[in-house]
Protein backbone atom coordinates (compact mmCIF):
# COMPACT_ATOMS: atom_id res chain seq x y z
CA UNK A 1 0.00 0.00 0.00
CA UNK A 2 1.20 3.49 -0.89
CA UNK A 3 -0.93 6.55 -0.25
CA UNK A 4 -3.29 8.22 2.22
CA UNK A 5 -4.43 6.06 5.13
CA UNK A 6 -8.17 5.48 5.40
CA UNK A 7 -9.58 5.43 8.93
CA UNK A 8 -12.64 5.95 11.08
CA UNK A 9 -13.05 8.55 13.84
CA UNK A 10 -15.84 9.58 16.19
CA UNK A 11 -17.03 13.09 16.87
CA UNK A 12 -16.47 14.44 20.38
CA UNK A 13 -19.36 15.24 22.70
CA UNK A 14 -19.22 18.94 21.81
CA UNK A 15 -19.25 18.22 18.07
CA UNK A 16 -15.55 18.75 17.39
CA UNK A 17 -13.78 16.44 14.95
CA UNK A 18 -9.98 16.18 14.71
CA UNK A 19 -8.89 14.51 11.48
CA UNK A 20 -5.32 13.30 11.04
CA UNK A 21 -4.14 12.87 7.46
CA UNK A 22 -1.50 10.14 7.40
CA UNK A 23 0.71 8.85 4.59
CA UNK A 24 1.98 5.27 4.40
CA UNK A 25 4.25 3.44 1.96
CA UNK A 26 5.74 6.75 0.84
CA UNK A 27 7.36 6.03 -2.56
CA UNK A 28 9.69 9.03 -2.23
CA UNK A 29 8.22 12.40 -3.16
CA UNK A 30 9.40 15.94 -3.78
CA UNK A 31 5.95 17.46 -4.30
CA UNK A 32 2.47 16.44 -3.23
CA UNK A 33 -0.96 17.99 -3.70
CA UNK A 34 -4.00 16.60 -1.90
CA UNK A 35 -7.61 17.51 -2.65
CA UNK A 36 -9.93 17.30 0.36
CA UNK A 37 -13.71 17.19 0.01
CA UNK A 38 -16.53 16.72 2.51
CA UNK A 39 -20.26 17.21 2.99
CA UNK A 40 -20.76 20.88 3.87
CA UNK A 41 -24.29 20.11 5.09
CA UNK A 42 -22.80 17.99 7.88
CA UNK A 43 -19.29 19.32 8.58
CA UNK A 44 -17.82 22.81 8.86
CA UNK A 45 -14.07 23.35 8.63
CA UNK A 46 -13.08 25.55 11.54
CA UNK A 47 -11.28 28.85 11.10
CA UNK A 48 -7.55 28.07 10.92
CA UNK A 49 -8.61 24.43 10.78
CA UNK A 50 -5.50 23.22 8.92
CA UNK A 51 -2.21 22.45 10.68
CA UNK A 52 0.94 21.32 8.87
CA UNK A 53 2.90 18.85 11.00
CA UNK A 54 6.19 19.47 9.21
CA UNK A 55 6.68 15.82 8.25
CA UNK A 56 6.80 16.80 4.60
CA UNK A 57 8.97 19.71 3.54
CA UNK A 58 7.73 22.92 1.93
CA UNK A 59 4.07 23.30 2.83
CA UNK A 60 2.47 25.74 0.38
CA UNK A 61 0.59 28.34 2.41
CA UNK A 62 -3.08 27.94 1.68
CA UNK A 63 -6.13 30.03 2.55
CA UNK A 64 -9.00 27.57 2.61
CA UNK A 65 -12.19 29.24 1.45
CA UNK A 66 -14.03 26.50 -0.44
CA UNK A 67 -14.92 22.82 -0.57
CA UNK A 68 -13.12 20.91 -1.97
CA UNK A 69 -9.77 22.50 -1.11
CA UNK A 70 -6.17 21.57 -1.82
CA UNK A 71 -3.16 21.12 0.42
CA UNK A 72 0.30 21.19 -1.11
CA UNK A 73 3.95 20.49 -0.31
CA UNK A 74 6.79 21.47 -2.66
CA UNK A 75 10.49 21.03 -1.86
CA UNK A 76 12.27 24.30 -2.64
CA UNK A 77 15.56 22.56 -3.49
CA UNK A 78 15.06 20.65 -6.76
CA UNK A 79 18.29 18.72 -6.26
CA UNK A 80 17.50 17.46 -2.76
CA UNK A 81 16.71 13.86 -1.95
CA UNK A 82 13.15 12.58 -2.08
CA UNK A 83 11.19 12.54 1.16
CA UNK A 84 10.40 8.96 2.24
CA UNK A 85 8.83 9.75 5.63
CA UNK A 86 5.58 8.12 6.70
CA UNK A 87 3.10 9.24 9.34
CA UNK A 88 0.92 12.26 10.10
CA UNK A 89 1.38 15.04 7.55
CA UNK A 90 -1.57 17.29 8.44
CA UNK A 91 -4.33 17.90 10.96
CA UNK A 92 -7.78 19.24 10.14
CA UNK A 93 -10.33 20.57 12.63
CA UNK A 94 -14.01 20.29 11.78
CA UNK A 95 -17.26 20.82 13.64
CA UNK A 96 -20.21 18.50 13.07
CA UNK A 97 -23.56 20.22 12.84
CA UNK A 98 -26.12 19.67 15.60
CA UNK A 99 -28.76 17.07 14.93
CA UNK A 100 -26.74 14.90 12.56
CA UNK A 101 -26.48 11.25 13.56
CA UNK A 102 -24.63 8.72 11.45
CA UNK A 103 -21.48 8.64 9.33
CA UNK A 104 -20.10 11.09 6.82
CA UNK A 105 -16.92 10.79 4.75
CA UNK A 106 -14.00 13.13 4.24
CA UNK A 107 -12.32 12.21 0.96
CA UNK A 108 -8.59 12.85 0.60
CA UNK A 109 -7.53 12.52 -3.03
CA UNK A 110 -3.92 12.42 -4.23
CA UNK A 111 -4.31 15.11 -6.88
CA UNK A 112 -0.63 15.18 -7.85
CA UNK A 113 2.64 13.64 -6.66
CA UNK A 114 6.17 13.95 -8.04
CA UNK A 115 9.55 12.39 -7.35
CA UNK A 116 13.03 13.57 -8.31
CA UNK A 117 14.77 10.89 -10.37
CA UNK A 118 17.82 11.20 -12.64
CA UNK A 119 18.03 14.98 -12.31
CA UNK A 120 14.40 15.63 -13.26
CA UNK A 121 10.90 15.58 -11.84
CA UNK A 122 8.81 12.56 -12.80
CA UNK A 123 5.43 11.28 -11.80
CA UNK A 124 5.67 9.32 -8.57
CA UNK A 125 4.44 5.74 -8.38
CA UNK A 126 0.67 5.53 -8.06
CA UNK A 127 -0.59 6.57 -4.61
CA UNK A 128 -4.00 5.58 -3.32
CA UNK A 129 -6.64 8.03 -2.12
CA UNK A 130 -7.92 7.91 1.44
CA UNK A 131 -11.35 8.11 3.06
CA UNK A 132 -11.80 9.27 6.65
CA UNK A 133 -15.20 8.27 8.01
CA UNK A 134 -16.57 10.47 10.80
CA UNK A 135 -19.36 9.09 12.96
CA UNK A 136 -21.71 10.47 15.57
CA UNK A 137 -23.44 7.37 16.95
CA UNK A 138 -27.08 7.39 17.99
CA UNK A 139 -26.09 5.74 21.27
CA UNK A 140 -22.69 5.48 22.95
CA UNK A 141 -20.98 4.99 26.29
CA UNK A 142 -17.69 6.74 26.89
CA UNK A 143 -15.83 7.12 30.17
CA UNK A 144 -18.85 6.13 32.21
CA UNK A 145 -21.30 8.47 30.48
CA UNK A 146 -24.22 7.35 28.31
CA UNK A 147 -24.87 9.67 25.37
CA UNK A 148 -27.99 9.40 23.23
CA UNK A 149 -28.14 11.78 20.27
CA UNK A 150 -31.23 13.25 18.59
CA UNK A 151 -33.73 10.92 20.23
CA UNK A 152 -37.44 11.51 19.84
CA UNK A 153 -39.63 9.81 22.41
CA UNK A 154 -37.77 6.49 22.53
CA UNK A 155 -37.05 4.44 25.67
CA UNK A 156 -33.51 4.43 27.06
CA UNK A 157 -32.42 1.51 29.23
CA UNK A 158 -29.15 1.46 31.18
CA UNK A 159 -28.02 -1.67 33.02
CA UNK A 160 -24.98 -2.89 34.92
CA UNK A 161 -23.83 -6.51 34.72
CA UNK A 162 -21.57 -8.96 36.50
CA UNK A 163 -20.65 -10.99 33.42
CA UNK A 164 -24.14 -12.02 32.23
CA UNK A 165 -25.98 -11.37 35.51
CA UNK A 166 -27.79 -8.04 35.75
CA UNK A 167 -26.84 -6.01 38.82
CA UNK A 168 -29.01 -2.94 38.36
CA UNK A 169 -31.18 -1.32 35.71
CA UNK A 170 -32.80 2.04 35.04
CA UNK A 171 -35.47 2.76 32.42
CA UNK A 172 -36.09 6.21 30.93
CA UNK A 173 -39.24 6.31 28.75
CA UNK A 174 -39.95 9.06 26.25
CA UNK A 175 -36.47 10.59 26.18
CA UNK A 176 -35.96 13.45 23.75
CA UNK A 177 -33.18 15.59 22.36
CA UNK A 178 -29.55 14.94 23.26
CA UNK A 179 -29.27 13.02 26.52
CA UNK A 180 -26.21 12.53 28.75
CA UNK A 181 -26.34 10.39 31.89
CA UNK A 182 -23.43 9.62 34.22
CA UNK A 183 -23.79 5.92 34.98
CA UNK A 184 -22.32 6.05 38.49
CA UNK A 185 -25.01 8.56 39.48
CA UNK A 186 -27.92 6.28 38.59
CA UNK A 187 -26.78 2.63 38.81
CA UNK A 188 -25.47 0.30 41.49
CA UNK A 189 -22.04 -0.73 40.18
CA UNK A 190 -20.93 -2.89 43.12
CA UNK A 191 -19.85 -6.22 41.69
CA UNK A 192 -20.50 -5.06 38.12
CA UNK A 193 -17.97 -5.65 35.39
CA UNK A 194 -19.66 -3.83 32.51
CA UNK A 195 -22.55 -1.55 31.63
CA UNK A 196 -24.87 -1.60 28.64
CA UNK A 197 -27.30 0.89 27.16
CA UNK A 198 -30.23 0.16 24.88
CA UNK A 199 -32.51 2.47 22.89
CA UNK A 200 -35.91 0.94 22.06
CA UNK A 201 -38.97 2.31 20.33
CA UNK A 202 -40.91 1.49 23.50
CA UNK A 203 -41.16 -1.13 26.25
CA UNK A 204 -44.14 -2.86 24.62
CA UNK A 205 -42.47 -3.77 21.34
CA UNK A 206 -38.82 -3.80 22.55
CA UNK A 207 -37.79 -2.93 18.99
CA UNK A 208 -34.23 -1.51 19.01
CA UNK A 209 -33.69 1.86 17.37
CA UNK A 210 -29.95 1.24 16.97
CA UNK A 211 -27.19 -1.08 18.14
CA UNK A 212 -26.71 -1.24 21.90
CA UNK A 213 -23.63 0.32 23.51
CA UNK A 214 -21.46 -1.17 26.24
CA UNK A 215 -18.35 -0.41 28.25
CA UNK A 216 -16.16 -2.47 30.55
CA UNK A 217 -15.81 -1.19 34.11
CA UNK A 218 -12.68 -0.85 36.18
CA UNK A 219 -12.14 -0.22 39.89
CA UNK A 220 -12.16 3.56 39.50
CA UNK A 221 -15.60 3.45 37.90
CA UNK A 222 -16.96 1.57 40.91
CA UNK A 223 -15.23 3.71 43.52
Amino acid sequence: FSGIVSKAVEVSENGDVEVLIDIAGNPGIMALILEVSYDSEVLTLKENGFTDTGLLVGNVETTITKNPFRLGWQHSDATAANNYKNGNIAKLAFEMKDGFVGTTDINVKVFSAQSFVDDMFVRAPAMENGVISVTRPKLAIKDGVVVANSVNGETLIIASYDENRMVDCKVYPNVAGNVKITIADVLDLNGATKVKAFLWEDLETCIPVCNHAEEELNITDIN
